[in-house]
């Protein structure tokens, strides 16, 4: 009887303990909302010269540029970009739009003598309110728009596979983010937008804004049509 009690107690005490364990809530991440993944990457160097790549804003190498563009650091530019996403996530039951930059990047295995070039990817996110976008999609047209976006969270995926990162992935690192999450700096999400109506098409460049380093300079832009952009955020 004092065997039978004893076994009794044991699994009631299992029991309770493994009650306890509870997951948090992952935020839920939806499918495909919109895609950006083809642009012309534009700089205008020192000499006052427009240089370009594909989906890629050179960095400005002067007599270099044709033999270092592509080689090892130089290869990323100053910025890039393999597409951009916009999906929508909820988080304790509300609903966000959902920001993805899926970059090129890279590191050295040495960094302090710059050897040993590791080619890789990396993945920004931006989560934000459903109104903050819709600043993108009425810009006024023809005219330079300067733009910063509040967010609630942001963060960058750094070194990754991206043939094996899933919206799961994605949602525990926002979890991850959101435990301790204090932007101090207070940075906005920096559009430079101007959509020309004539020429159907659109300059941009997003970036982290600053207030006290204030706008990006309109010496570097993406360009593409609008149609195309539009597919990942439709302009009105």
């Amino acid at each position: 009887m004092k065997k039978i009690t004893l076994f009794a107690l044991l699994h009631i005490s299992i029991l309770t303990f493994s009650q306890n364990r509870v997951n948090e809530q992952l935020p839920i991440i939806s499918q495909l909302n919109g895609i950006l993944n083809n642009s012309t990457g534009w700089l205008k160097n020192e000499s006052g010269q427009w240089i370009s790549s594909k989906n890629k804003i050179p960095n400005d190498l002067g007599e270099d540029q044709k033999i270092l563009g592509n080689y090892e650091k130089y290869s990323i530019g100053e910025d890039n970009f393999i597409s951009f996403e916009r999906r929508d996530i909820t988080i304790d039951g509300e609903t966000y739009v959902l920001i993805l930059k899926k970059y090129r990047d890279g590191y050295y295995r040495y960094e302090s003598i710059e050897k040993g070039w590791m080619p890789t990817n990396s993945c920004k996110f931006y989560v934000l309110n459903k109104n903050e976008i819709s600043k993108i999609k009425n810009i006024k047209h023809n005219e330079n728009n300067y733009l910063q976006l509040d967010f609630i969270y942001h963060g960058d995926i750094k070194y990754i596979d991206l043939k094996t990162l899933t919206n799961v992935m994605i949602s525990k690192e926002i979890n991850k983010v959101r435990k301790n999450y204090d932007n101090f700096l207070e940075y906005k999400l920096g559009i430079n937008i101007k959509c020309f109506d004539d020429k159907k098409l659109v300059q941009f460049y997003f970036y982290d804004y600053m207030k006290s380093i204030g706008n990006e300079n309109d010496d570097k832009y993406y360009e593409t049509s609008i149609d195309n952009f539009s597919a990942f955020i439709k302009i009105d």
